[in-house]
């Protein structure tokens, strides 16, 4: 039961990380403009999205501090134009994301996921976690939100945890564990002219034992994201 249960765990983290790697010759004219040599890039984890008027968001992790399964990388949030790969827009974090016993398995970016007002152009980098042991199985990701402002794209929401899995198992199938999965919608609510997010929070905790699984608890928590001093900062119902 337990490698069932972890299978279908890990390919969920993994499922749509295909299908949106960068084309070299892109990423060359991008790197280019950056000044970055690809050696310095996590370039598993360079991802890309096209979007409408000819143009693409490109995220781009660049290795800042590395060991020998650990890596401390800068984050690169870019729209391009597809054609060209002239960067139109950025935002630059230096120390963003970390990668060690927990790694970091993908990236994923979302275009226009939440209407946040009715102006704005957002974005959703979604980053991919798994534990490397079978004994204590974790998985989590994490969501940030940006805008795009002209030439600028700003943050509004960093490393969201918007799904967990955690737990501990004998090594045969027998164990517990504990997942989290959340959804978030934009109310109709408005805090300094940016939507509340609704986040609703699906809770299960249960057992396997001798390839049966019982549920120990269910329930739904609530939480509203409101935008406050530039970014949005949770409220719990």
């Amino acid at each position: 039961m337990i490698r069932q249960l972890s299978f279908l765990f890990f390919l969920l983290l993994a499922q749509n990380a295909f299908g949106q790697k960068v084309s070299a010759e892109l990423l060359k004219n991008v790197l280019y403009q950056l000044e970055i040599d690809e050696d310095k890039c996590f370039m598993t984890l360079v991802s890309s999205l096209e979007i409408p008027n000819d143009e693409t968001i490109v995220v781009i992790p660049e290795i800042e501090e590395s060991g020998e399964e650990t890596a401390v990388l800068n984050s690169h949030i870019l729209i391009v134009n597809t054609s060209t790969g002239n960067i139109k827009s950025s935002f630059y974090k230096q120390n963003a994301w970390y990668t060690d016993a927990i790694r970091i398995n993908r990236i994923e970016i979302s275009y226009q996921p939440f209407k946040l007002n009715s102006t704005s152009q957002s974005i959703a980098i979604t980053i991919g976690y798994e534990g490397i042991s079978r004994i204590n199985l974790i998985g989590i990701e994490e969501l940030s939100l940006y805008e795009r402002n002209g030439a600028e794209i700003n943050l509004l929401l960093e490393n969201f945890p918007s799904y967990r899995f955690i737990g501990e198992n004998d090594g045969i199938g027998n164990g517990e564990y504990e997942e989290h999965q959340k959804k978030i919608e934009p109310s109709s609510g408005l805090t300094n002219g940016y939507y509340n997010l609704v986040v609703k929070d699906s809770v299960r905790i249960f057992q396997t034992k001798d390839g049966d699984e019982k549920i120990i608890e269910k329930r739904l928590e609530t939480e509203i994201l409101k935008f406050q001093n530039g970014e949005y900062r949770s409220e719990k119902n």
